[in-house]
């Protein structure tokens, strides 16, 4: 599960394990999960079992979902207190804010990020374009 993380995640998950050693522990279940995020205030009320799973998906949240309990074949997500703090301090303030929360920030405009786009991908095709110019003259 975290082998495809970047490497400052890596590398920040290795920092807390050199500095708290006896301090990562395992957290199994939506519930365990949810409780640790109120637990260290990082929200109010414990987010919703469809919010977790949107924060795996969209901001690839460690949450190994094997199957543990093989008795009743039901897949219980796995993850430790590290790792989600690796994982919080590398987002940089990514993630989605609410608009009521004093922290958002409104992102820019669709049409100006489409605009920035092609403005790079014309100045980058005048620029192949002057290349090749130059290699046939």
């Amino acid at each position: 599960m975290w082998e495809y993380a970047p490497e400052t995640q890596k590398r920040m998950l290795q920092a807390l394990r050199d500095t708290f050693p006896r301090a990562e522990e395992g957290l199994v279940g939506w519930k365990e999960i949810a409780a640790w995020f109120v637990r260290i205030r990082y929200v109010e009320v414990e987010p919703a079992h469809t919010t977790l799973l949107t924060w795996c998906r969209r901001w690839a949240m460690p949450v190994d979902l094997k199957r543990l309990n093989h008795v009743a074949h039901r897949r219980q997500p796995f993850t430790t207190n590290l790792m989600l703090h690796a994982w919080l301090l590398s987002q940089g303030g990514r993630m989605h804010v609410a608009r009521w929360h004093p922290a958002y920030v409104p992102a820019p405009p669709l049409s100006r990020r489409t605009g920035q786009r092609r403005r790079a991908q014309r100045l980058a095709n005048q620029a192949a374009d002057a290349a090749q110019a130059l290699a046939t003259s």
